[in-house]
């Protein structure tokens, strides 16, 4: 029987070899010993090294591959490191065969969702910060204008006051300031309620922005 072959034989029959070709070989240490009359010592070496060889063979067919299998199970535990499951024993028909391939199996779909897993996380990373960014500009921008008006408050002019003295004095132009103020304005929240002044506000606010450049 060629190795290959051998391979392919499923474990019960292997564990069943084992243990006949072990009563057979102790059978036959029994005759010798019988024979010879080799005694208890010889009985007892004889013994010894049946045990020894049937060991020997169960760790050869059974024991090793299954452990060697094993081993290549806890690695796929770790998918930052990528096993090769070329040494798996995928060919064989056995059951060790059987349980290579599904660690092959597991172990490309462990590498596959590990792929999937950094791609969803980059791609989360890339659109939260696309939002934070957003989101921080929006909040910027509400922060530094009137809700009512959407005319620039004092934390606008704060803002922009700076650059904008700076160009003036750059390109030796005159800075105007103008102070507003709406008069009698108390006596239409007195008489129509405040709702109607923001109305009145709100409109004024409309009419100077219609009234100014969009720069």
């Amino acid at each position: 029987m060629s190795r290959r072959s051998w391979d392919d034989v499923p474990l019960r029959s292997k564990i069943a070899w084992v243990a006949a070709t072990a009563t057979a070989w102790g059978a036959a240490v029994g005759v010798a010993t019988t024979y010879w009359h080799f005694g208890t010592l010889g009985l007892l070496l004889g013994g010894f090294a049946v045990a020894l060889a049937t060991m020997m063979l169960g760790r050869m067919w059974i024991a090793q591959p299954i452990e060697d299998v094993v081993v290549q199970m806890q690695r796929i535990t770790r998918p930052e490191r990528p096993l090769s499951t070329a040494k798996l024993p995928r060919y064989r028909k056995d059951e060790i065969g059987q349980l290579s391939r599904a660690v092959h199996q597991m172990n490309v779909q462990s590498r596959r969702d590990h792929v999937e897993a950094n791609q969803l996380r980059r791609t989360l990373d890339k659109r939260v910060g696309d939002a934070t960014r957003r989101a921080t500009v929006q909040l910027s921008q509400l922060a530094m204008r009137d809700p009512m008006t959407g005319l620039g408050n004092r934390r606008f002019l704060e803002h922009y006051l700076e650059d904008l003295v700076r160009s003036c004095h750059t390109s030796r132009t005159d800075l105007v300031c103008i102070m507003m103020d709406l008069d009698n304005f108390k006596p239409i929240n007195d008489t129509l309620g405040h709702k109607a002044g923001d109305v009145l506000i709100a409109a004024v606010g409309q009419i100077i922005k219609a009234s100014m450049r969009e720069q």
